[in-house]
């Protein structure tokens, strides 16, 4: 919510444009069918490489590994939760990062600073993987984001990036991953 809020005063709403125009200049707007499969295949490799990301860090960097696992496993554990909820915080997680991310990162900063400053902001704000290989994923999925914004929209790196946060969530509640 923070990020949200600092986005939308930043880019003047009230101010300098109405809500209309905020949105306009955030980037968000309507997305075809087409962008939306785009969207979810770039959801699927982003969760792949994800995986293969994981892999690597864990046999490269396994007390880093296990101590950024403790951090996300009190983050982001649905563990204990039934189904339902689990979906249920899946998708509070997955919306509320990144329609915040998304909105001051992808709208706000992207269109001044470009796809490489933006993403390299964005990884910056992932700490909590320490100096690992999972940040410098991270930053390659901010420039994946840049990519959808640039060509799609900000409503287009949204979705993907909700998505992409959900399903990882659900994807180790419901398959122990």
């Amino acid at each position: 919510l923070p990020f949200l809020v600092v986005a939308v005063l930043g880019v003047g709403v009230g101010v300098r444009r109405n809500l209309r125009e905020t949105l306009g200049r955030l980037g968000y707007g309507v997305i075809s069918l087409r962008q939306l499969g785009i969207v979810v295949l770039f959801v699927g490799a982003a969760l792949a490489l994800s995986a293969a990301a994981d892999a690597l860090f864990a046999s490269l960097q396994p007390d880093l590994y296990r101590r950024v696992g403790e951090v996300s496993d009190v983050l982001f554990n649905p563990k204990g939760l039934s189904p339902v909820s689990a979906v249920l915080f899946a998708l509070l997680v997955g919306v509320g990062a990144g329609l915040g991310e998304e909105t001051l990162f992808r709208g706000a900063v992207q269109p001044a600073l470009g796809i490489a400053a933006t993403s390299v902001l964005f990884a910056s704000m992932h700490v909590q993987y320490g100096p690992s290989l999972l940040l410098v994923y991270v930053f390659l999925l901010a420039v994946g984001l840049g990519f959808v914004r640039k060509y799609i929209n900000t409503t287009a790196s949204f979705l993907a990036h909700a998505g992409y946060n959900s399903l990882g969530i659900i994807i180790a509640y419901f398959f122990g991953l």
